[in-house]
């Protein structure tokens, strides 16, 4: 299932250059022409992918204004079952006519894509805010929590940056020696919106310790023992 086909519409006067993305249900490798009917094999322009070959993108070049852009897709999984179907990828830049939407086998049913989420491991000492960041494969609108399993609508705080693919807020409050978790939910423009969390976690590191140990408290201290003492009891903290 192919679906999440990006650009649609118009995109604004003077763009020369773009990503086309798309998101497939299963691992796949997916293809591009400009010509129709063309079979996954003939297909000479492929996409990229992220790990899991669930996003692809592709870069697209030499646009112009007023003009209208198609782009015929199929793509092809592990197994090596190809679609035999094309799906339409189609946009337009500045005044140019384009047919409403993207068309396929199917319509978009899938949420938003998450990935490439920051900051994650270990941030420095010192650290009191940092910048929460995602992409989303699809424009989209994204909240978080600091409690996993929150609905979409239930979730305290929205991104400041949103409403696109590049989505950011800014945290405060950290303190060293202590970790942090977010989880994050996006919703696109048919309603579609994430079931499961991702999770943003990282931590402030501690201090290094370079300061030796401080003794206090020794005794015995200025004492004088009658002569024949031969053992006594010693201490410090």
């Amino acid at each position: 299932l192919i679906s999440n086909l990006e650009p649609k519409g118009s995109l604004a006067a003077g763009t020369t250059k773009t990503y086309i993305n798309l998101t497939t249900d299963e691992p796949a490798y997916c293809r591009y022409s400009k010509e129709a009917g063309q079979s996954y094999d003939s297909m000479r322009s492929r996409f990229s992918y992220d790990k899991d070959k669930l996003f692809h993108k592709a870069f697209i070049s030499g646009l112009e204004d007023n003009k209208a852009y198609r782009f015929y897709v199929r793509c092809r999984d592990i197994a090596g079952n190809k679609n035999d179907e094309d799906t339409i990828m189609q946009f337009g830049i500045g005044g140019a006519s384009v047919p409403s939407g993207n068309g396929g086998p199917t319509g978009d049913n899938t949420p938003p894509y998450r990935y490439n989420e920051s900051p994650e491991g270990e941030l420095p000492v010192e650290t009191r805010q940092a910048t929460l960041s995602l992409e989303t494969d699809e424009s989209a609108s994204c909240r978080y929590d600091t409690y996993s399993g929150v609905g979409y609508e239930s979730m305290s705080h929205n991104f400041n940056q949103t409403g696109g693919t590049l989505h950011s807020t800014l945290v405060t409050g950290f303190s060293e020696g202590q970790e942090y978790e977010y989880f994050v939910k996006c919703i696109d423009s048919e309603n579609n919106k994430n079931s499961n969390d991702l999770v943003i976690s990282f931590e402030v590191v501690s201090p290094e310790d370079n300061t030796p140990p401080k003794i206090s408290n020794a005794y015995p201290f200025n004492e004088e023992f009658s002569a024949g003492t031969e053992e006594t009891i010693i201490g410090l903290s």
